[in-house]
């Protein structure tokens, strides 16, 4: 009959492979080829008898070991282990039906024949030696306990040797003292021994074992009253027989504190390294008094148990019987044993743990575990179904119990958790890992989870995430590994996302990015538990809604989406914006708004933390309404997409700021550097157009709304003015360096520029055509429209520092006096009446002053010598060659040349 064996590789205590072999695997060509590691133990079990052969056909092959299972052909071995022979430290294993882990010892079929010597020869044909190998060797713990001068080999080829025996004085229960103190003691021991100890017999105290002349165990930080009850529980297991000379309480003492040594060993906590010798047989358990029973691989479960507590976890014997007791509990729940169950304190025993602490366990966590244990198994992503051989190590229990924690976490529905909510540690318990980076995709690149990769500053701060999205996610057994994976996947986007850097590509004026493929999608959201506000349904069916969300995203810090409810509200107002402008024009949604009321800003008042958690400013009671209406008129296509950036809605706003500004800039609020970048963003302009890190081009862009009107009334600019005037403002300030020798390297400002900015406000109608041109009266040669007049104003902006450029009235100043200079140029006569004849009369000194002129020669002297130097620079003018003044220069030469006039 075909049966079927568990098989195991151990290394460190930990479970490496497991897997299930069956009779015959050979012969039907499904034999499992595995390769030897040092130092390791290979645990072979029949899973239905829960114990080993007690003889197994093996063969040598090179230095690979070839088994064959019972009823198997070893020319078709059912297991191969290549290299078995030629690394160090391996054990082939199996567990008597005693329960005891037992070695084959497989060193036989390296064994040379004496009687053959060792010739080479010899060794060669040695080499493929196989033959029935015995599960025979005993654990070394109990090497000690034979009196027999043949040691061991006394035993008999394949016997199976079980914990145990008795004393090496050759009388059993006979005294070897004949002092009366120590026979009334032994009374005491005797009657204890084998007693059912609910009927309370005298329990042996310290006293009773030094009148038996027992010298006590000590071990390390264990209490000696924690040594005499172990040491009780041991002598309370034996016969009478067994406990009833000094020697044999020596022993036992002796044993214990050898035997709780190394369970004590064992248990170096979960950070540090394993420094034991020997991992604890069940014979160390049965000598501090702790029966480990004949459930299959409770001894291997306890071990791996032992590695990850600390020594104060193990300072007493009754931590270490609620310990194996818990191991055999969650042992037959896996074996699918009737009534069989794990409890809080099973939980607790295991050294299992919430939040990284070994306790906070409950009955119902600890009713859901044991109900849901296959179910945990399999949501693992684990195929087939749960076996003793799948709960036989600490990591294995916990991985099961952290995805059970997270379900219990994630059932409580109340708006105050009671149940323990999991940590980092749960989830990567589980297998849960992330990448380092987006451009890092593939699985073989997940690292543990740490909120350092995620770009938040901690791990509590991931934590609190995660939690936030795992209470979003589906409820009970359909919790799986696999959700949570996907959810940690799309939260690591998300999280990605926001934060991100700008770009200055004229493609993308103001587009906050990572790489389109990047951008978190309709499932990452979905993933998060991140719905349709109105209607609880995916995001997927709206682009729009998406594209603003994730711009809305890219552009907060991690710490404004740290949470699933952030990310939610984010989604809500993007949402309720969305069916603003999908409106009839009015700024009242038609459908799906989920605010209570849309014609009642009372609701949006409330809501205008939305517009905030965007990004979006300027959003206030008083203006909420237009803006509105702003937004629906913005959406004429009622599609979203003219609206769908963050950008593209802080436009609309700033645009609303900057023309309320220019209406009453009394009572108005002043815009921001970052309203006139807004605009200047949505009329496709690029983040450096506008400058913030001086205030004369902040002052500058107000005062140019503020006295612009060009036939235009204040506040109806549109955007495409406003990024016009910005941007023409900013060849003018730029150019304001106060040195004028150095314009050439700075981009001069046009004609249209000077429009742009509002040059002539305030001006009459014929002094704006007269300076800057627009009518064709004959006067063309005297306005801006000339380049070389022109060239003069510009010299003269390149002169002066920002601030004396900085408002329309100083350019107007500059600009009159300006043109005054180009006509006198175009006078063919001179004289007083032609120096007077100026539009706004003659020249002053003051004038070529507030040019940027050096007038020291003009003010040298007073009375008739300095108005005859005046005349002198007049008459310059007036003679000099057509176009000759398109400079400073040229006029502080006039200046300069009249030093000679003295009279």
């Amino acid at each position: 009959m075909e049966e079927k064996y568990s098989f195991k590789v151990i290394q460190s205590g930990q479970t490496k492979l497991a897997r299930v072999v069956k009779s015959g695997a050979g012969a039907n060509g499904q034999a499992l080829v595995i390769t030897a590691q040092e130092s390791s133990r290979y645990l072979l079990m029949n899973l239905v008898t829960m114990s080993s052969p007690a003889k197994l056909q093996m063969k040598k092959k090179g230095e690979d070991l070839h088994l064959s299972l019972p009823d198997g052909d070893l020319d078709m071995p059912d297991v191969v282990i290549q290299g078995y022979f030629n690394v160090p430290g391996n054990q082939l294993q199996g567990i008597s039906q005693a329960g005891e882990w037992m070695t084959y010892d497989t060193a036989l079929l390296q064994a040379k024949n004496p009687a053959k010597g060792n010739s080479a020869l010899t060794d060669a044909a040695l080499t493929d030696k196989s033959g029935a190998v015995a599960l025979a060797s005993p654990p070394p713990a109990l090497l000690a306990q034979f009196d027999s001068t043949l040691g061991l080999a006394g035993l008999g080829a394949g016997a199976l040797v079980l914990a145990g025996g008795s004393g090496g004085d050759g009388g059993g229960g006979n005294a070897v003292d004949n002092n009366p103190a120590q026979t009334t003691a032994f009374e005491v021991f005797k009657n204890y021994a084998q007693a059912n100890t609910s009927t309370k017999p005298t329990e042996p105290t310290k006293a009773n074992y030094i009148a038996a002349g027992v010298t006590l165990a000590t071990v390390d930080n264990v209490t000696e009253a924690n040594v005499i009850k172990a040491l009780n529980l041991v002598v309370n297991s034996k016969t009478a027989n067994d406990v009833s000379s000094t020697k044999q309480l020596q022993t036992l003492s002796d044993n214990l504190q050898t035997s709780f040594s190394t369970i004590r060993a064992k248990a170096n906590g979960s950070t540090a390294p394993d420094t034991s010798l020997s991992n604890p047989t069940s014979t160390d358990y049965a000598n501090i008094g702790v029966t480990v029973g004949t459930t299959a691989l409770k001894l291997e479960l306890m071990n791996s148990v032992l590695g990850e507590l600390t020594p104060d976890a193990v300072d007493s014997v009754s931590k270490i019987s609620d310990m194996a007791k818990a191991a055999e509990n969650i042992l037959k729940v896996a074996a699918g044993t009737s009534g069989a169950a794990v409890t809080s304190n099973d939980l607790q025993a295991l050294g299992l743990k919430i939040n990284g602490a070994n306790t906070g366990f409950t009955s119902s966590q600890a009713k859901s575990f044991t109900d849901n244990l296959n179910n945990l198994y399999t949501s693992l992503g684990n195929s087939g179904s749960l076996s003793t051989a799948n709960v036989d190590t600490y990591s294995e229990i916990q991985a099961l119990f952290s995805l059970q924690l997270m379900r219990t976490y994630n059932d409580d529905t109340a708006s105050t958790k009671t149940q323990p909510a999991p940590n980092l540690a749960d989830f990567s318990n589980i297998g849960i890992k992330s990448y380092k980076s987006l451009s890092e995709i593939a699985d073989a690149n997940r690292v543990a989870l740490s909120g350092t990769h995620f770009g938040l500053t901690n791990d509590d701060s991931l934590t609190n995430a995660l939690k936030s999205a795992l209470d979003n996610q589906v409820t009970g057994t359909a919790l799986t590994k696999t959700v949570v994976q996907n959810m940690v996947d799309s939260y690591y986007k998300v999280l990605k996302e926001a934060g991100s850097t700008t770009t200055t590509d004229a493609s993308q004026p103001g587009e906050y990015f990572n790489a389109p493929t990047n951008n978190p999608t309709a499932a990452d959201y979905a993933n998060l538990g991140i719905s349709k506000s109105s209607d609880k349904t995916a995001l997927a069916d709206s682009t729009s809604l998406l594209n603003l969300l994730n711009d809305a995203v890219g552009r907060l810090s991690v710490t404004a989406v740290d949470t699933a409810t952030d990310i939610q509200n984010l989604e809500k107002a993007a949402e309720n914006i969305l069916v603003v402008g999908a409106g009839s024009g009015d700024g009242n949604a038609t459908t799906g708004l989920t605010y209570t009321s849309d014609n009642n800003n009372s609701d949006w008042v409330s809501s205008l933390s939305g517009f905030s958690a965007l990004g979006i400013t300027g959003v206030t009671s008083s203006n909420l309404a237009a803006i509105k209406k702003a937004i629906d008129v913005a959406d004429s296509a009622n599609d979203g997409r003219a609206i769908d950036t963050v950008h593209e809605l802080q436009a609309i706003v700033s645009l609303y700021r900057i023309n309320q500004y220019a209406d009453n800039d009394t009572t108005n609020p002043s815009p921001s550097i970052a309203d006139y970048q807004a605009v200047v963003l949505g009329a496709g302009g690029k983040l450096t157009d506008v400058i913030s890190s001086d205030n004369n081009y902040l002052a500058a862009y107000s005062d140019a709304v503020k006295t612009k009107t060009n036939g235009t009334s204040p506040g109806s600019f549109t955007v495409a003015e406003v990024k016009s005037m910005v941007l023409s403002y900013n060849t003018i300030l730029n150019m304001a360096d106060a040195n004028p020798n150095n314009n050439a390297s700075s981009t001069a400002p046009s004609l249209q520029d000077l429009l742009n900015v509002g040059l002539g406000n305030g001006w009459s109608d014929t002094k704006k055509t007269d300076v800057l041109g627009g009518a064709s009266n004959g006067i063309e040669d005297k306005t801006f429209e000339k380049s070389n007049n022109l060239s003069l104003f510009t010299d003269v902006i390149g002169g002066k520092t920002k601030d004396q450029v900085n408002t329309i009235d100083k350019l107007n100043n500059l600009a009159t006096i300006v043109s005054k200079v180009i006509e006198l140029e175009s006078k063919s006569t001179t004289g007083v009446a032609i120096y007077d004849s100026l539009t706004g009369g003659r020249l002053t000194i003051t004038d070529f002053q507030s040019l940027g002129l050096d007038v020291t020669e003009l003010n040298r002297y007073s009375g008739s010598i300095q108005t005859n130097r005046l005349y002198a620079v007049f008459d310059n003018i007036i003679n000099a060659n057509t176009d000759a003044i398109s400079s400073l220069q040229a006029l502080q030469g006039y200046i300069n040349n009249t030093s000679g006039i003295n009279s």
